[in-house]
C-alpha cells in the first residue's frame, strides 16, 4: 500500500499518521536532520528524509507481524 507524503509546511510533513519535522542547520549544529513523531513521543533524528520515511515504514512493517505495541500505531 502506497502512502503520500503530505508537506503540511515549509518544515513538516506527514507520513502514515507520524510527522517528520526538519531541522536545519544552524551554527550550533551543523547538520540538518528530520525528526520523526507520533503524537508527543519522538522516535529518534535522521539524516535525510528517505530515511526517516524507511524508519516509518519499517515500523509499519513490523507493527504486521506483531512486534510493534499497537497503542504507537493506533
Amino acid at each position: 500500500m502506497m502512502q503520500t507524503l503530505i508537506r503540511k509546511n515549509r518544515y513538516t510533513y506527514c507520513y502514515k499518521g507520524f510527522v517528520i519535522h526538519y531541522r536545519p542547520k544552524t551554527a550550533a549544529h551543523r547538520v540538518a536532520r528530520y525528526e520523526v513523531f507520533c503524537g508527543d513521543q519522538s522516535f529518534g533524528l535522521f539524516d535525510g528524509k528517505a530515511q526517516a520515511i524507511r524508519y516509518i515504514d519499517q515500523l509499519y512493517q513490523m507493527q504486521r507481524f506483531g512486534s510493534v505495541e499497537k497503542t504507537i500505531l493506533a
